[in-house]
């Protein structure tokens, strides 16, 4: 009995998780998905601006939204800058994705790994705002 209490809690915490927590992402540096959490696969989802073809492929974790692959240029560039100056620091984009719906805050980190650029990695925390709105420009 109480295994099946215990297991029970342990399903509704993964399921709360799943729904409340951020999307996290991770991309090598050649742009290929390493990792998408579920809570990613919804927040992305939700954004109107994706066409339904992109859905779909979110869905089966496949391809990239357009605005996470030029997100991920950007942040892949400054850190081959970096590498070629030989500095190791990670940089970081702040990018708030803003709809009549949702506001969904995606957090771009460049992760140096050793001392070949090939070896970095991309990560994308999104986090919806759960409606506060933020002046922009």
């Amino acid at each position: 009995m109480l295994e099946q209490i215990m297991e029970t809690e342990i399903d509704m915490s993964e399921r709360q998780v799943a729904y409340e927590g951020p999307g996290i992402i991770i991309l090598s540096s050649s742009l290929q998905l390493l990792h998408m959490n579920r809570r990613a696969g919804v927040l992305l989802g939700d954004l109107d601006s994706l066409t339904p073809e992109t859905r779909k492929a979110i869905g089966r974790s496949c391809s990239l939204p357009p605005l996470l692959v030029r997100l991920a240029d950007k942040i892949l560039c400054a850190l081959r800058q970096r590498y070629e100056s030989a500095d190791t620091r990670k940089c970081e984009i702040n990018y708030v994705v803003v709809n009549s719906v949702k506001q969904v805050m995606m957090r771009g980190i460049g992760l140096p790994r050793g001392d070949r650029f090939e070896s970095a990695h991309v990560v994308f925390v999104l986090s919806d705002t759960k409606g506060y709105r933020l002046n922009i420009g």
